[in-house]
């Protein structure tokens, strides 16, 4: 839609540590990576996950992060179609 919002829906995931969780990143070179969305334990495979304006975005990428070091790590990438 004209807001750029977009539903994800969870297929397959790696699982995480306990207490780490997926940030959702929307790619719009050549600005920096943009955090659109998180996605916490529990996964749930059966709802959509609601993520902020992907406006101008060329992919989606999917981290895990850890509470404590901050580290993240892709795990996921997707190119955007329109």
């Amino acid at each position: 839609g004209e807001t750029g919002r977009m539903l994800l829906r969870i297929v397959e995931l790696p699982s995480l540590p306990q207490g780490q969780y997926f940030e959702v990143w929307s790619e719009q070179k050549p600005k920096p990576d943009r955090l659109v969305g998180l996605i916490k334990p529990p996964l749930r495979y059966d709802i959509l996950y609601t993520l902020d304006s992907m406006i101008n975005a060329s992919a989606l990428l999917v981290k895990g992060v850890a509470n404590a070091q901050g580290k993240s790590l892709v795990v996921c990438q997707a190119s955007i179609v329109e």
